[in-house]
């Protein structure tokens, strides 16, 4: 994602490439299950369709927001505690340095579509 110059490289005056910044968003998407065991431990599904609505912000660059769609191939659920899955997000308009305030701005802002792949793992509380 960015074109950052080594370590050994670095000097005082070009350490400025380091961003500290904070994202909020919106993934709403709509999921089905597509198989449960017999015994209900293990649950398969998969995301349709999802839009993934991005505000990234921080004190070194302005904010700016990325829209997407998401698809989820493949989740799993085992024994309603443990949850795995891949989602395949496209953004139309895709992420540059510019925008998180490294090097100058891009002539066009009509930025390179960008496929980025997101594997999540995580534990249910509480059920």
């Amino acid at each position: 994602m960015f074109d950052m110059p080594p370590p050994s490289a670095m000097t005082s005056e070009s350490s400025s490439w380091i961003v500290k910044q904070h994202t909020i968003a919106f993934e709403p998407m709509l999921e089905m299950r597509s198989y449960s065991s017999r015994d209900k431990a293990v649950d398969y599904h998969h995301g349709l369709i999802g839009i993934s609505w991005d505000l990234p912000y921080g004190a070194d660059h302005s904010s700016f927001d990325k829209f997407g769609l998401k698809f989820r191939p493949i989740g799993i659920t085992i024994k309603k505690k443990w949850n795995m899955s891949y989602t395949l997000r496209l953004y139309p308009n895709g992420f540059t340095n510019d925008e998180f305030g490294i090097g100058d701005p891009v002539p066009n802002a009509n930025r390179d579509a960008e496929v980025l792949h997101g594997f999540t793992f995580g534990y249910v509380w509480g059920r």
